[in-house]
C-alpha cells in the first residue's frame, strides 16, 4: 500500500520513511529518494498515485501548510485517511484538524520519537487503508470538463468517476473523432462525454481488472462488449468499433477470456 509522507525536516523524513518501508510499506516521491516536503508536490502525487495513507508535517516548505493539504486530501478525496505530524500543538490546529476528518495529530518531538506510536496507528488504521484500495476498484476522482462545453464554459472541475459506468476512455473525442494530444475522453452509459486534461497512460494506475487498454489510443471496459467482429481482434460495444493491437493482443485476450468464463 502507498503512503505519502510529507516533512520538511529531513531527519524526520528519513527516519519515518525507513520505520515505513520497514513496515512493508511504499512511501511516495515525486523524483525517486527526494523527500515530499512541499503542498505542491504532495498535490501532484495525490492526484496521480493511490495513496492509501496521508502523513502530514503542519509546517511546510512553500506558502501553503499542512492543515491546507489536509483540507484539499478531505474535499478531493474523503475516502483518503490522513494524520498530522507537529512540532508544537495549538488549540487552534487541533480544532482544524479535527474538522478536516484527520485521524490523529501526532507529536513529532516527543521523545522517544513517534515510532511505536506510529506503528500503533498503522495497526488502527489498516481498515482504512484497505478501503482505499476497495474505493479504486469502484471509483476515481479526475479533474474532468464536459466535452462538449462551449469554450467559454469549458471550466474543469473534480468529479468522482464510478468504473461500472464508463463504456471506453480514448485520446478521440468519440463523436467528433478529434484526437487531443495528452488529452483523453471518459464515455459513459449515460451517453456523457468528459474530458481530461492528462495523457492516458495517466489513468491506467487507477483501471480495475475488467478495464483493459487495447491500442494506442484506446482502453475499454471489456463487461459492455456485445458483439465480436470477423478477426479476432475486433470488438463492438454497440456500434463503435474497437481494435485489439498486437502489443496489447496478449493482456487484452486474458481479460476478455477472464470476464466471459465468470459470466458464463
Amino acid at each position: 500500500m502507498n503512503i505519502l509522507l510529507v516533512e520538511n525536516d529531513p531527519m524526520i523524513y528519513r527516519h519515518l520513511e525507513s520505520v515505513l518501508q520497514a513496515e512493508g510499506y511504499q512511501v511516495l516521491q515525486k523524483e525517486p529518494g527526494k523527500m515530499v516536503d512541499n503542498y505542491e508536490d504532495a498535490v501532484y502525487l495525490v492526484d496521480h498515485h493511490l495513496v492509501n495513507l496521508a502523513i502530514l508535517d503542519i509546517q511546510l516548505n512553500g506558502e501553503k501548510d499542512g492543515l491546507q493539504l489536509g483540507e484539499y486530501i478531505h474535499n478531493y478525496y474523503p475516502q483518503t485517511p490522513f494524520l498530522f505530524l507537529t512540532g508544537f500543538t495549538s488549540v487552534s490546529n487541533a480544532i482544524k484538524a479535527a474538522e478536516l476528518g484527520a485521524k490523529d495529530m501526532l507529536d513529532k518531538l516527543e521523545k522517544p520519537f513517534t515510532e511505536n506510536q506510529l506503528k500503533r496507528k498503522l495497526v488502527l488504521l489498516r481498515p482504512a487503508m484497505e478501503a482505499v484500495t476497495q474505493f479504486k476498484r469502484s471509483a476515481a476522482v479526475f479533474n474532468v470538463v464536459d466535452a462538449d462545453a462551449p469554450p467559454s464554459q469549458a471550466f474543469f472541475a473534480r468529479r468522482v468517476i464510478q468504473w461500472e459506468h464508463v463504456v471506453s476512455i480514448t485520446g478521440y473525442h468519440p463523436q467528433t473523432q478529434k484526437f487531443l494530444k495528452n488529452n483523453f475522453f471518459f464515455r459513459l452509459t449515460d451517453g456523457k462525454v468528459y474530458r481530461c486534461h492528462e495523457s492516458l497512460r495517466h489513468v491506467e494506475s487507477f483501471l480495475p481488472d475488467y478495464i483493459t487498454r487495447f491500442n494506442d489510443t484506446e482502453i475499454v471496459n471489456v463487461k459492455f462488449i456485445d458483439q465480436t467482429g470477423k478477426a479476432p481482434n475486433i470488438y463492438f460495444i454497440g456500434k463503435q468499433r474497437f481494435e485489439i493491437n498486437e502489443a496489447c493482443t496478449a493482456t487484452a485476450m486474458q481479460v476478455i477470456r477472464r470476464f466471459i468464463l465468470l459470466n458464463s
